[in-house]
């Protein structure tokens, strides 16, 4: 089966220091365990990471960055139109973005 590629937004990654929000924190962090044992293949977009480097607080920002790093984000497309149209040249027939908590488990 071929690998599922997905396109992770900024909010994806701030949930992973969520610790306002124990239940969203957690299942992300699951949800990124599984994409170490490379079940996925993931990619942001440049936005991402002008967000991440927007964020006030420094040890907060230093941290995303580092997991972007960690996760080997690959930063590959620059709007929701590109990605289409990746999609679309690969035979998918569309983008479904999704929260953690449904691509769990997924095979």
């Amino acid at each position: 089966m071929k690998r599922l590629k997905l396109y992770l937004e900024t909010s994806v990654w701030n949930f992973l220091l969520a610790d306002d929000t124990p239940e969203f924190r957690d299942v992300t962090k699951k949800f990124f365990d599984e994409i170490t044992t490379k079940k996925y293949g993931i990619f942001i977009s440049d936005i991402v990471i002008t967000e991440i480097n927007r964020t006030k607080d420094k040890s907060k920002r230093e941290s995303l960055l580092a997991k972007l790093n960690l996760y080997q984000a690959i930063v590959k497309l620059k709007t929701k139109v590109k990605v289409n149209a990746l999609a679309t040249l690969e035979g998918y027939k569309g983008i479904i973005i999704s929260i953690p908590e449904e691509v769990i488990g997924y095979d």
